[in-house]
């Protein structure tokens, strides 16, 4: 027990800290698409993710812009698929809710995925589509 609640405790600074670091980019970066890399290199450097990736949509569900640490060549796959408007099946999901959705098993639950295997993902919704791929390297997702 005393174990569990220290790695909790740990993984709430680590998101604090990924928090206040996005913050502090937001209020100098005023080029989108470094303020999008800076935040997907905050967040595997601050959570210990091996890759992170934000993608952008309008509010036709079609491309603008996307930024990614960790992925390198693998991304570009990615942004073409998005650029042709092809969704993942999380990702349709995410356009169609509002909650966070957590995906424990990636590998069955995201088939049609590039960035699989993966040991975690989360798909957020809001006036900014966000989605992003995080595969963690241990701890809490």
């Amino acid at each position: 027990m005393l174990k569990a609640t220290y790695e909790l405790q740990e993984h709430l600074k680590a998101v604090l800290r990924a928090i206040r670091g996005v913050n502090q980019l937001i209020t100098r970066e005023k080029d989108p698409k470094r303020l999008l890399k800076g935040a997907c290199d905050c967040l595997i450097e601050t959570l210990g993710y091996h890759n992170a990736w934000i993608a952008i949509l309008n509010d036709d569900g079609r491309w603008e812009t996307s930024a990614e640490a960790g992925l390198g060549e693998l991304f570009m796959l990615i942004e073409e698929q998005l650029k042709r408007g092809e969704l993942t099946d999380c990702g349709q999901r995410a356009l169609r809710q509002s909650e966070v959705e957590v995906i424990e098993d990636p590998p069955a639950a995201c088939a049609d995925c590039l960035c699989i295997p993966s040991t975690g993902s989360r798909h957020h919704r809001g006036r900014w589509f966000w989605l992003d791929y995080r595969a963690a390297n241990s701890g809490p997702t």
